[in-house]
């Protein structure tokens, strides 16, 4: 998928709103289990999200994106099938914002 968008603000793998896991994978409520918690690391702000010139989904690098989350529309064979997610920081979790159920 290259349309991946992720403002999470502490994550390893999150590069000016970029995922550079290679394997995204979200469980049955669409918490983002790839998430990995920068170590000495500032985390990322609004600044760094700004200053991306790559700010758009068509720059983003191709992501697998596996999903556990069997009610949404997007989920074929455990693999999301749209063509664009955001991602980002909800409550306590990293969540696909995209996640739609009819």
């Amino acid at each position: 998928m290259k349309g991946l968008m992720c403002t999470t603000g502490n994550c390893e793998h999150n590069r000016n709103c970029r995922c550079l896991a290679g394997i995204v994978d979200f469980d049955k409520h669409g918490v983002c289990k790839s998430r990995c918690k920068r170590g000495g690391i500032p985390k990322q702000n609004g600044a760094a999200i700004e200053a991306a010139i790559d700010f758009e989904y068509g720059y983003s690098p191709d992501v697998l994106v596996k999903c556990e989350c069997a009610d949404c529309t997007y989920n074929r064979n455990r693999v999301c099938s749209c063509e664009s997610i955001d991602v980002g920081d909800a409550l306590v979790r990293t969540h696909c914002f995209t996640k739609r159920t009819d």
